[in-house]
C-alpha cells in the first residue's frame, strides 16, 4: 500500500481512494495504459447474501451463477421461424411493483437483429441501469406470447436451473436490500450507471430444498395478493370520495369567495432558534400527509418564507400536478412555492382540505400552469375556479363521511406499505 496524503477538510467529501490497478484500462494490447475515472468495482463474495441486518444460516449459500443461467444467448432462438409472434417488453412496460404491465406482440423478424434482450417464460428480468434498477423494475416473465420475449437492452436476465424455483429466485432478488447492494456496485458515468452482470453472478443465495422454496413462494404470493386487493380497495374509496364532491345539489362559488390567501411573510435573518418549516418535499403527493422532518434552525434558511397558522391550508403551486395539499396542525413557516390559504368558514376547512386535492380541482388548476422547466400556478390564476359549497347543515356530516373513508383508505394503504416487511419476515422465518 502506498502512503495516503493528507487532504484538506474542505475538499475531502469530493474525493475517493482507489488502488491504481483498479483505475488502469487493461483492454489495450500495449502497456501504454490509460487511467479510468470509473474504477472497476470489487465484489466480495465471502459475505454476499448476508447483507446489513440480514443473516441467513439455515441453508448453504450458493452463487447465482451456479443455480441459474445469466443473460442467455439469442442463439437459443435461431431456429425459431421469423413469423413467430413474441412479446415485446420495453423498460416502461415493467412496473416498480414486480410485474410486467404491458406486452406488445411482434413478429420475431422485427426484433431478432436489434440489440434487444432475449428471455423466455419464467425468466427473472431486472433493470440494470439507473434509476430504473433503484426504482424496483424487476419482474418474473409470465404469459409471454409463445413463451418468448425480447425487450430493452437494459435488462439482465436470470433463468433458474433445475434445483431452483424461478419464483423463489424472483422473490429473493426483488427486495430493497438487494437493490441497495447492487447500487453500490454500479459502474459508468452519472446518468448512465449500470449494475454489472458479475454482481449477480457472484451474489450468494441461501438455497433450501424445493419444498421449502415453494412454501416461501406461497406465502409471498399471498402477501402480494393482499396488497393487490388493498390497491383496488384504495381506488374504490377514492371514487367514493370523488362522488361526494360531485353532488349535484351543491351550490358553486369562486374559490376566493370561500377561501382567502394569507400573505404574511417572515425574514429568517431576524429570527433565531428552531422553527417548524414545511417545504414541498415535506408534503406527500395526493395524500395530504406530512413526511420527513419539518423542524430546522432559522439560521439554515436564506430567504423570506410564508407564515401559516394551525388550520391553514398549504397548497403547492410549483408542479401542481404533484397535488401537494396539507392541512396545518400547528403554526410555522413554509416555502414561497406554497400558497397559504384560510377558509372563510372554519367549519369547511376539512371539506376543502380534501377537495383541493381532488382530481376535479387538480384538473382545473393544471389548466392555469405556465413554465416548462418549473411549471407553476398562482393565486390570481386559480382564485376564480368554481368550487362546491355544501349546505351548512350537511357540512359536518360530509366531513365525517370523508374522514371515515380516509381512515379506511389508510388501513388498506398500510397493507400495501407493509408488504415488503412481511415478505422479509417470511425470508427470515425459512432461511
Amino acid at each position: 500500500m502506498g502512503n495516503v496524503l493528507p487532504v484538506d477538510e474542505k475538499v475531502a467529501s469530493y474525493l475517493a481512494y482507489y488502488n491504481l490497478v483498479d483505475m488502469l484500462d487493461f483492454n489495450r494490447n500495449i502497456f501504454n495504459k490509460s487511467i479510468s475515472l470509473t474504477p472497476r468495482q470489487k465484489i466480495s463474495t465471502e459475505d454476499s447474501g448476508s447483507f446489513e441486518k440480514e443473516s441467513f444460516d439455515k441453508y448453504p449459500l450458493k452463487k447465482i451463477s451456479l443455480i441459474a443461467l445469466l443473460n442467455p444467448s439469442k442463439s437459443e432462438i435461431k431456429e425459431v421461424p421469423d413469423e413467430t409472434l413474441v412479446s415485446f417488453i420495453e423498460m416502461a412496460s415493467v412496473s416498480n411493483n414486480g410485474f410486467i404491465e404491458t406486452k406488445v406482440d411482434k413478429p420475431l423478424k422485427d426484433l431478432r437483429k436489434g440489440s434487444y434482450t432475449y428471455f423466455k417464460e419464467n425468466d427473472v428480468i431486472v433493470a440494470k441501469i439507473t434509476p430504473c434498477m433503484e426504482n424496483g423494475k424487476c419482474a418474473l416473465a409470465k404469459d409471454l406470447t409463445n413463451g418468448l420475449a425480447l425487450g430493452s437492452s437494459e435488462f439482465h436476465v436470470i433463468r433458474a436451473k433445475e434445483e431452483t424455483l424461478s419464483e423463489f429466485l424472483f422473490f429473493y432478488l426483488n427486495r430493497d436490500i438487494i437493490r441497495k447492494e447492487a447500487e453500490k456496485q454500479m459502474t459508468g458515468s452519472s446518468g448512465h450507471r449500470r449494475v454489472p452482470i458479475n454482481f449477480y453472478e457472484n451474489l450468494q443465495v441461501p438455497l433450501p430444498p424445493k419444498e421449502v422454496q415453494a412454501q416461501i413462494v406461497g406465502e409471498c404470493k399471498a402477501i402480494d395478493a393482499e396488497a393487490e386487493h388493498a390497491g383496488k380497495e384504495v381506488e374504490n374509496i377514492q371514487s367514493e370520495i370523488a362522488a361526494i364532491f360531485d353532488n349535484p345539489d351543491f351550490a358553486f362559488k369562486k374559490l376566493n369567495e370561500v377561501i382567502a390567501r394569507q400573505a404574511e411573510q417572515v425574514d429568517p435573518n431576524e429570527k433565531s432558534g428552531d422553527v417548524f418549516y414545511i417545504g414541498l418535499e415535506n408534503i406527500e403527493s395526493n395524500t395530504g400527509k406530512l413526511v420527513g422532518n419539518p423542524f430546522t434552525q432559522y439560521s439554515t434558511i436564506r430567504s423570506n418564507k410564508n407564515v401559516f397558522q394551525a388550520g391553514d391550508l398549504l397548497y403547492g403551486k410549483l408542479r401542481p400536478n404533484l397535488n401537494k395539499v396539507y392541512l396545518a396542525t400547528e403554526a410555522g413557516i413554509c416555502s414561497t412555492d406554497i400558497l397559504v390559504l384560510k377558509c372563510i368558514d372554519d367549519g369547511l376547512t376539512k371539506f376543502y382540505a380534501y377537495y383541493l386535492r381532488s382530481k376535479t380541482f387538480n384538473e382545473e388548476v393544471l389548466k392555469t400552469v405556465s413554465g416548462q422547466q418549473l411549471p407553476r400556478t398562482k393565486w390570481s390564476s386559480i382564485e376564480t375556479i368554481k368550487v362546491p359549497v355544501p349546505d351548512s347543515k350537511e357540512k359536518d356530516k360530509l366531513v365525517t363521511e370523508i374522514e371515515r373513508l380516509e381512515q379506511k383508505m389508510k388501513e388498506e394503504q398500510a397493507k400495501i406499505d407493509n408488504a415488503a416487511d412481511h415478505k422479509k419476515a417470511v425470508m427470515q422465518k425459512y432461511l
